[in-house]
């Protein structure tokens, strides 16, 4: 019944334009065109028996190029009847050719780096190069907080600071001269072994770290600071951010990189050495005039440089692994090696001739100070660079894990994992297994497509 009165033209509409009826067009109508297939029983049974021959036929040649792929795995060098010193040797049997581009790998076991704690206890700002971030400006790694329930955890991991003797025990003021950088254990835990491969002649087999780590990472996700901050208290940089810029050229080690090597065209990280050197100078200099800066004592860590944060060694080990039993791409060697009993040499530090020595940050005991560059008179509540004795190599025995070193190829998938092929292999069987038992059944009680017992209603209780 219409809503207004006879007469009335305002408002007035037909019963059409009232309806809420969707216009007849074959979209709204539903009519367009589409292809129903009717899965009858030999239809199921064709796909099935279809997708389990595509399967293992793509499955067979992965496997078959998996096994294929030479790869050789060394013992566990953690363990101390193979390892007992630093530095340290052992050897590597190649029982078969292996191709260029070989691929070194470091494999860790029982370490979870896929620990939500972990994970999180990482600052990106800070990786990133941004400048001015104090301890205040660091959430990323207040995660750590939460495995020991106190602040004093947090001072020890971002401020520098510990409560007993024995550590970092300058002011906890938030400041740019007390601030970890970088923060957080992911950092803090960074893999420092240097490998060295020597042939059987015992000569070094050459390597490069170029390339190790994923372009967008190196790109985008890891800078040293303009302000001269990267590297500030963190014991794996000292030694490189406390390095005069003329000391730089072939042969001078880092920590995680072993000696630097310059490439084919004489550059390192794309710049000869005068030209880097320089860079350095200048990049110094900026330091000491930012803002808020930590001073113009940065040197190797200038932004640009390739090393600390910007040290592809460092990036892959911040790319954290999935699973507790991983490996990571530590060096590329650019020729074949031929079958034979390679060593691998093992050390931790740098080189400093009568012995491997590690460069870290500490509070001056007295008002002098043993450091790298620090003059002879320091205040003794300031932060200065001590050198001690390297005692040992990485340390897995915390976590009861296993170290050890890679050599692999490369196949058109990747390197050795039958991971794939036995999935593929496995898939395809399945899809075989069910297409065989619908085809009995079909065979044994078929029955037609629409028969009109299926399609009958059930009878009524009352029948």
């Amino acid at each position: 019944m219409p809503i207004l009165r006879a007469g009335s033209k305002v408002g007035t509409r037909s019963a059409d334009a009232r309806s809420k009826r969707p216009t007849d067009s074959a979209l709204k109508q539903q009519r367009l065109w589409s292809w129903r297939p009717v899965l009858s029983p030999r239809v199921a049974i064709a796909t099935f028996l279809a997708f389990g021959v595509a399967f293992i036929a793509i499955g067979i040649p992965v496997l078959i190029s998996a096994a294929g792929v030479v790869e050789v795995t060394s013992v566990d060098y953690a363990d101390s009847s193979v390892c007992s010193s630093n530095p340290c040797e052992f050897e590597l049997e190649v029982t078969e050719r292996l191709v260029a581009p070989v691929y070194m790998y470091y494999r860790l076991t029982n370490y979870y780096q896929n620990h939500r704690l972990y994970v999180r206890d990482r600052d990106d700002p800070q990786l990133i190069g941004q400048s001015g971030l104090d301890q205040s400006l660091l959430p990323g790694c207040t995660a750590a907080t939460s495995t020991q329930g106190s602040e004093a955890e947090f001072r020890r991991l971002v401020n520098g600071e510990t409560a007993g003797e024995g550590g970092f025990g300058w002011s906890g003021v938030d400041a740019m001269e007390n601030v970890i950088s970088p923060c957080g254990r992911v950092a803090s835990s960074v893999f420092n072994d240097t490998l060295t491969l020597l042939k059987p002649g015992g000569t070094e087999v050459s390597q490069s770290s170029k390339g190790i780590a994923w372009a967008t990472d190196v790109e985008f996700k890891f800078h040293n600071a303009a302000d001269g901050s990267t590297g500030t208290n963190f014991a794996q940089f000292a030694f490189e951010r406390n390095q005069p810029c003329a000391e730089f050229g072939e042969g001078v080690p880092t920590t995680l990189s072993g000696p630097v090597k310059l490439d084919a065209d004489g550059r390192y990280n794309g710049m000869l050495p005068a030209d880097w050197i320089d860079e350095c100078v200048a990049k110094n200099a900026d330091a000491e005039r930012a803002p808020g800066g930590a001073g113009a004592n940065i040197g190797w860590c200038f932004p640009g440089s390739g090393m600390c944060v910007e040290d592809e060694h460092f990036i892959v080990w911040m790319r954290t692994a999935g699973q507790a039993n991983f490996r990571k791409l530590y060096a590329t060697i650019d020729e074949d090696l031929e079958p034979g009993t390679y060593t691998v040499r093992v050390s931790n530090g740098v080189d400093a001739g009568g012995g491997y020595k590690k460069y870290s940050y500490d509070k001056a005991p007295t008002a002098s100070c043993d450091s790298l560059t620090a003059p002879a008179e320091q205040a003794p509540e300031e932060p200065c660079v001590i050198e001690e004795a390297m005692e040992g190599l990485y340390n897995t025995s915390v976590f009861g894990g296993t170290k050890k070193v890679v050599l692999s190829e490369l196949m058109w998938l990747g390197g050795k994992n039958t991971v794939l092929g036995v999935a593929f292999v496995a898939a395809g069987a399945l899809w075989l297994a069910l297409g065989a038992a619908f085809l009995i059944k079909d065979r044994l009680s078929p029955r037609p497509l629409g028969s009109a017992p299926f399609l009958a209603p059930p009878p009524s209780a009352s029948a």
